[in-house]
């Protein structure tokens, strides 16, 4: 079987083909944002993690509409989604809550980020990965420029920070953008690691420049949002995050 989500108008994660057997019961651990309590308002990000049987399935950031406790339905279709039958049909499906899920180590390391361009943003300056809070950030941000081009730049709050050279970065295209910077380490990472901001776009490296970094906690970490307020770029990110997952620092970062 596969395990899917479904964000309304946000497009859907479907995992690989996970092995069940149907002669016996299976436990699935679910936790992303809709779950938690948040002020009500239009779509936001926020990390999705589904374990089956012990065992993490996904882990990666995913589009949410938060909801009231009274708007979560466990087996039922109450929305009358079409990715889905109205109800589940297995003979057995009990809930409970759960204080929260084991910590698990893929919370350090480089982002990868699948994006989908944004248009008519020229002359703007859009967050891609920001980490830390409020006067003791950090800012990895594009750029865009005229002609379909872009730049990456990381900011140090309240010191600046290193810019790429123009790359081609056309309005609707995909683009998969992997970032590594000291802020996404933890301390026992490379000293190389923790003073270097390095960007890759597409595979070709655009930015790779030495700098410091604000320590920042895992819940500290932001994809495409801005909520620290920093002036270096716009509040959110305003094309298609596609996908973000984490990548092996062991892969010639």
């Amino acid at each position: 079987m596969r395990f899917a989500h479904d964000s309304w108008s946000s497009g859907q994660l479907e995992t690989e083909a996970v092995p069940f057997d149907p002669a016996e019961e299976h436990v699935i651990e679910v936790d992303h944002g809709a779950l938690l309590p948040a002020a009500i308002g239009p779509r936001q990000w926020g990390a999705f993690r589904l374990r089956f049987d012990g065992r993490d399935i996904v882990n990666e950031s995913r589009p949410f509409h938060p909801a009231t406790a009274a708007e979560v339905s466990f087996g039922f279709n109450a929305i009358g989604a079409s990715t889905a039958d109205p109800q589940f049909r297995g003979e057995r499906f009990e809930v409970e809550r759960l204080s929260g899920l084991p910590p698990i180590a893929a919370d350090t390391g480089p982002l990868a980020l699948t994006l989908r361009v944004p248009a008519g943003r020229e002359g703007r300056a859009e967050p891609l990965v920001v980490t830390g809070r409020r006067g003791e950030g950090d800012f990895v941000y594009i750029q865009y420029l005229p002609s379909g081009r872009a730049r990456i730049g990381h900011d140090r709050w309240g010191v600046g920070g290193p810019l790429s050279e123009p790359f081609a970065c056309a309005p609707g295209s995909t683009v998969l953008v992997q970032v590594s910077m000291g802020a996404l380490y933890a301390g026992n990472a490379a000293g190389r690691l923790r003073s270097t901001v390095r960007v890759r776009v597409d595979g070709r490296v655009v930015l790779d420049a030495p700098a410091q970094f604000h320590p920042a906690r895992a819940d500290e970490v932001f994809v495409g949002l801005n909520p620290l307020g920093g002036s270096t770029c716009g509040e959110r990110f305003t094309g298609e995050i596609i996908r973000v997952q984490r990548v092996d620092a062991a892969t010639g970062w």
